[in-house]
């Protein structure tokens, strides 16, 4: 059986990638947390929006598989 080629440059077999959102949850002991995986860009935006409007530090972060 002959081997499967991949693309550097696709998102995943899909075409979607996964996205996480990390945040700092203790600035003096430099804890970070994440949530998802969220397979929606606009549900992960949202989510680090959210944590962002309450004034944590947090940014998306995405997967391509």
């Amino acid at each position: 059986m002959a081997a499967k080629k991949t693309n550097k440059d696709d998102k995943s077999e899909s075409g979607v990638g996964v996205f996480l959102v990390r945040h700092v949850t203790d600035v003096v002991e430099r804890k970070v947390s994440q949530v998802g995986p969220f397979h929606s860009e606009e549900e992960a935006l949202a989510t680090c929006t959210h944590f962002l409007k309450q004034g944590t530090c947090s940014w998306l972060v995405r997967h391509d598989g």
